[in-house]
């Protein structure tokens, strides 16, 4: 699980370093940091730009390289606790994000559609797939046939991007109604959560 937990977020900084030097990335973080200069957006959105990626592409390549095809299935079940504990901070998350625009809380409770969209595109699909994946990439014995998996897996995810840009009609408008009670650039909002989650955390010590 250290190794594990070491290599799934060296590789989100990897592919921040290497995107600030103009280094080739996967497309799924490409379409990730590229979001962040999209004012339209909304938080929850550019957050689950970066749950795609990682969860959905990093996760299973980090779970094939701490494990081969005899010893993954011991992994299986830490593999399903990682996602568990990912599902269960949206909820918190979408708690944060209310405090600092309550329009958000209030928006999402009397829409149930939009709650369940950020739900389902954020764990659903990643739990079974990633999993999945990890599984096809142990079971290559060859680099290139891994790198080759990798490619079809990256282009897979990063066209799951679009669902999070245009989700359709109804989330799409209830998005904008949000965005409108958001202030400031994706690093101030980012900011603001840091504050409002550190001092959660302060006053629950």
């Amino acid at each position: 699980m250290e190794q594990l937990d070491v290599l799934f977020a060296n590789r989100y900084l990897l592919a921040y370093s290497n995107y600030k030097q103009g280094k080739k990335i996967t497309k799924s973080w490409e379409i990730a940091f590229n979001s962040s200069k999209n004012r339209n957006l909304i938080v929850l959105q550019h957050l689950l730009f970066g749950m795609n990626a990682h969860i959905n592409l990093d996760l299973g390549i980090v779970a094939s390289e701490i494990t081969n095809k005899s010893t993954i299935h011991s992994l299986q079940s830490d593999f399903n606790k990682i996602n568990e504990i990912l599902a269960s901070l949206i909820d918190e998350v979408q708690k944060d994000l209310g405090k600092i625009w309550p329009t958000l809380l209030v928006i999402l409770k009397f829409v149930n559609k939009v709650d369940d969209f950020l739900i389902n595109f954020g764990m659903n699909i990643a739990r079974d797939g990633a999993w999945e994946f990890a599984n096809e990439l142990v079971a290559e014995e060859e680099k290139t046939d891994r790198e080759n998996l990798i490619s079809i897996r990256d282009k897979k995810i990063s066209e799951l991007s679009k669902l999070i840009t245009n989700p359709g009609i109804v989330a799409q408008i209830v998005f904008q109604i949000v965005r409108l009670g958001e202030r400031g650039n994706p690093s101030e909002k980012i900011m603001a959560l840091e504050n409002v989650i550190d001092n959660s955390n302060k006053t629950s010590t």
